[in-house]
């Protein structure tokens, strides 16, 4: 489902944009859930500061980068999964 995600956000380069348009800039996105089961080699690739991460949290949860149904949806998947 992940890699249908991000194919349809336009793939690594555009998700790793959007994150830096809204100020994170210590997450890496680089490869898909199939090419990290593929290829051992590109496992670290994708990376993600502790701080960004929970700054992203942080972010989603006040309402920012998301739309409000947005928000609500992963609210709820975060949540009730």
């Amino acid at each position: 489902a992940s890699d249908v995600l991000m194919r349809l956000a336009g793939g690594a380069d555009a998700v790793t944009n959007y994150l830096r348009a809204i100020g994170i800039t210590g997450v890496l996105v680089k490869n898909t859930e199939k090419e990290l089961a593929t290829a051992h080699s590109v496992q670290y690739d994708n990376w993600a500061t502790p701080a960004q991460a929970a700054l992203l949290l942080k972010q989603f949860q006040m309402g920012k980068g998301l739309s409000a149904n947005s928000r609500a949806l992963l609210m709820q998947l975060m949540t009730d999964t």
